[in-house]
């Protein structure tokens, strides 16, 4: 059975379905039950969809792009180095849940920072009415900034 304290602050959680949400609004922090949603996924493909209608994912309307932040766990190759915080940040059309659904299942994953693997929870995220130009942009700005704190900022 999955812990379903936050993973970020360890507080309470909102269960949606397979759906994990902190109840801390300074926290706000969202994890899937991955193994579950892999499960069922690779049992029926189908269950994508009444997974992600079961978390009550509210729509996106058109033109809206986000800019996401996934708390990523250490990679075991990296063991031997100094401990340093690693975020990946990415920009979609889609509602965040559903493309941190995506990383997890390894539907449009980001193979070369292994976001099915290593992406433990979605911890920030931002909805604005721009192009994909913009939020690509705006992505790799975040990237930096991220980089100038002292984090291991993947993405872009």
């Amino acid at each position: 059975m999955i812990n379903d304290n936050c993973r970020v602050c360890k507080g309470k959680t909102k269960r949606r379905g397979y759906l994990y949400i902190c109840n801390d609004k300074s926290c706000r922090a969202v994890f899937w039950d991955k193994a579950k949603v892999k499960r069922k996924i690779k049992e029926d493909p189908v269950n994508r969809e009444l997974i992600i209608e079961e978390a009550k994912i509210p729509k996106v309307k058109k033109g809206n792009h986000f800019l996401y932040v996934l708390r990523m766990k250490r990679n075991p190759k990296d063991i031997d180095k100094p401990y340093q915080k690693t975020e990946y940040n990415g920009e979609t059309a889609l509602h965040p849940y559903i493309r941190y659904l995506n990383h997890i299942t390894k539907n449009n994953h980001s193979r070369k920072f292994r976001t099915d693997r290593y992406a433990t929870a979605l911890i920030d995220f931002k909805c604005q009415k721009m192009t994909r130009e913009v939020a690509k942009k705006r992505e790799k700005q975040l990237i930096l900034e991220k980089k100038g704190m002292g984090i291991n900022a993947l993405g872009g």
